[in-house]
């Protein structure tokens, strides 16, 4: 039981710091409006097919396992959520006994974080309080369109396809004017699914890497069975879902934590 106890403790540390690590970032989620070369129609198709990939899925819920290998440290915790397209999240952090340890929920605005067992509060702004969520520096846009089977796409200028003589697969490489190299985007050998998804840095240095290792079918809608996300630095987020629920029904209070009643709470308002 202490052991227990000591991992729950482990993975509640892990969620506050990371929570707390957060970091303006230059990505978007936005689609580049700059028209396509019209001599390349399986571009144009490609591309079409990254934008509007579960376009219509606004609403879904999952549980499952998350692991996460972050400098050296190892957590296993349960996992549920639930989200509305693009902007809005709640994810609940369950111990061993399934209740929740820790919320975190996001309305676009703002992004609220309680930890159950502490009876603490933070309130910080949605734009940058995501970013290193789960030591993972990519946006919630970025996190709720992986989520729900969706392709997030950085803003860019150019698009190329390159496809590789040996696998006979295709990928799509997003530029900008000047600042070059922004995102890959890797497709099945039927050109019917992303497998994956890189974004990277001014520099061009990767800053993550998703990938879709598994694909389920849901009413119509195709989503992950198993998503795993990579940084260049180690950090590698994995998670198995058990159960997955699409045009789930919502309301907008879920996305918003209210600090607890206890004398003990603690708010912390920031940028």
């Amino acid at each position: 039981m202490k052991n227990l106890i000591h991992k729950t403790e482990i993975v509640i540390l892990f969620f506050t710091i990371s929570f707390f690590l957060s970091a303006c970032s230059n990505l978007t989620g936005g689609i580049s409006k700059t028209p396509i070369d019209p001599r390349s129609p399986v571009t144009i198709d490609l591309l079409s097919l990254a934008k509007n990939k579960n376009s219509k899925l606004k609403t879904f819920k999952g549980i499952g396992r998350v692991r996460i290998w972050d400098k050296g440290n190892f957590q296993v915790s349960r996992i549920a959520w639930v989200g509305w397209n693009p902007k809005k999240i709640r994810m609940e952090v369950l111990g061993v006994s399934g209740h929740p340890v820790a919320s975190l929920a996001s309305d676009g605005d703002w992004a609220y974080f309680y930890i159950h067992t502490q009876q603490r509060f933070y309130k910080k702004r949605a734009n940058t309080a995501f970013q290193n969520f789960l030591s993972l520096p990519l946006g919630s846009v970025d996190m709720i369109a992986l989520l729900s089977g969706r392709v997030p796409i950085a803003d860019h200028q150019s698009v190329l396809l390159k496809r590789d003589p040996v696998s006979n697969r295709y990928t799509l490489v997003l530029k900008k004017r000047w600042r070059g190299l922004v995102e890959k985007i890797y497709f099945d050998k039927k050109k019917e699914n992303v497998t994956r998804v890189e974004r990277f840095d001014s520099t061009g240095g990767l800053v993550y890497r998703a990938e879709f290792v598994r694909l389920q079918t849901i009413a119509g809608y195709t989503v992950p069975v198993r998503l795993i996300i990579s940084t260049a630095v180690g950090v590698i987020f994995e998670l198995d879902i058990e159960k997955y629920w699409v045009d789930v029904p919502v309301l907008l209070p879920m996305f918003v934590l209210e600090p607890p009643k206890s004398t003990t709470q603690r708010l912390i308002i920031g940028n």
